[in-house]
């Protein structure tokens, strides 16, 4: 990791405002599911309430592209973090006073998931304006790093806090971690972006939005990693969630506690991809780290397929060695997927002008978002209806073919750029021959 970054004020001040919120929240989502399965028992109401925080962000995600292009970086988040907290207030106040009912907590769910539908892209944006180019990767492997550690530590604090004090200091402690992140993120520097004098109008949002759609569409290399993160999404995403738990569960029969190791170990292996990150990205190409990594995850399904199926299994005594391997190719999947994740990222940062970055990005993130729940529910339907082996053999199929096709691509433009300089030499040779 390189330690310059930390002499970048606005760079610590962000990051560090990041970290507070994260944490924040991710205890409030803890603290929040356990509030609504122990008032109502219900698994389906739970998963209701994740269900209505997906419909702003896919509504939103690629609108609001066009207000982080147009207006101030800086006041964006700054306001949002303290909207933020003051929605997390009112849930406090309702907490100690009446109580909080389910009806309060789908409102301030969806508010919550309203703001960061805007909030994150706009976060995004702002990470290339206060970074050189070369720093990106590093910047993005500590970002996600931090990010990571949010999610380890923050279920930790919730479990603990919401046993001894119960719901409402933990909603007070993330009303105040968004008031401390605004904060910090006043006193991020930013340079100016140069925009047009004209009014804000309908025409002007319709323009603004094509322009993003139009940049990917007519950039190769934006458009090849729109469609590939379409395709992961709709068949790794499914894989990672619902999969693994799905082989431990109900293939290799495992109890609860050995399902609880399984997770919390592929959440510690969300820090070894940004970690890896930092130094094989720069020593390669971002386009070449990223078909490998499929490649890599494609295999990885694979394995993972053949190690659960009954012919593998059917060769040892118990299922000790069979559920470790399922571990293991979980771990390495998750340290591949990071190190996806922080390339397509780079390259995004890389390729996209400052001034279109917000459009591009929540575009491309809104077209990645809206393969999960469809992935999902045909991933859930093959499973009830093939073996689960076959199923998870499909997802590695499509993963190494989209490895594939991207390869494919990239030698064909390389080919074709070889032979359209050929062309020009001889053109001009032939022109120097009198």
């Amino acid at each position: 990791m390189n330690i310059k970054l930390l002499k970048n004020k606005s760079f610590v001040l962000l990051m560090s405002g990041q970290c507070i919120s994260a944490i924040g929240s991710g205890m409030q989502s803890f603290a929040l599911s356990l509030y609504v399965l122990s008032i109502t028992g219900s698994g389906g109401k739970f998963a209701s309430v994740l269900a209505v925080s997906v419909i702003p962000k896919l509504i939103l995600g690629p609108i609001s592209g066009v207000f982080i292009d147009r207006l101030d970086r800086k006041k964006i988040i700054v306001c949002l973090d303290i909207l933020s907290g003051f929605v997390s207030l009112v849930f406090y106040i309702l907490s100690i006073t009446s109580g909080i009912r389910l009806i309060y907590i789908y409102i301030g769910v969806i508010m919550l998931s309203i703001i960061s539908s805007i909030y994150n892209p706009a976060i995004n944006s702002v990470l290339p304006s206060i970074m050189k180019k070369e720093e990106l990767v590093d910047a993005n492997a500590l970002s996600s790093i931090i990010m990571s550690t949010a999610s380890i530590f923050s279920p930790m604090l919730a479990g603990a806090l919401y046993g001894m004090l119960g719901l409402p200091i933990i909603l007070l402690l993330n009303a105040v971690s968004f008031f401390c992140s605004s904060i910090m993120e006043f006193f991020v520097k930013l340079p100016k972006l140069v925009r047009g004098d004209m009014k804000f109008t309908f025409a002007v949002f319709k323009k603004d939005f094509g322009e993003g759609v139009t940049y990917i569409v007519k950039h190769k290399l934006l458009r090849k990693i729109l469609i590939c993160a379409f395709v992961i999404n709709f068949t790794l995403n499914p894989m990672m969630s619902i999969g693994y738990v799905y082989l431990a569960k109900m293939v290799l029969k495992v109890n609860d506690v050995q399902i609880g190791i399984q997770q919390t170990i592929f959440v510690a292996a969300t820090l070894i991809g940004p970690l890896i990150a930092s130094r094989v990205l720069k020593k390669m190409e971002l386009s070449k780290i990223f078909y490998m990594g499929l490649y890599l995850v494609g295999g990885l399904m694979a394995f993972a397929a053949l190690s659960t199926s009954k012919m593998f299994t059917g060769l040892f005594s118990g299922i000790t060695i069979p559920f470790t391997l399922l571990v293991v190719t979980g771990v390495l999947a998750v340290a591949a997927i990071g190190i996806i994740n922080i390339s397509i990222t780079t390259m995004k940062q890389k390729e996209t002008p400052m001034e279109l970055y917000g459009r591009v990005n929540s575009v491309q993130t809104m077209a990645a978002m809206s393969a999960v729940p469809l992935g999902q529910m045909l991933f859930g339907s093959l499973l009830d209806h093939t073996p689960s082996y076959i199923t998870i053999l499909l997802t590695s199929f499509s993963i190494l073919i989209t490895a594939f096709l991207f390869w494919f691509s990239l030698v064909s433009e390389e080919k074709h750029a070889k032979e359209g300089k050929a062309t020009e030499i001889n053109e001009i040779i032939n022109t120097d021959i009198p």
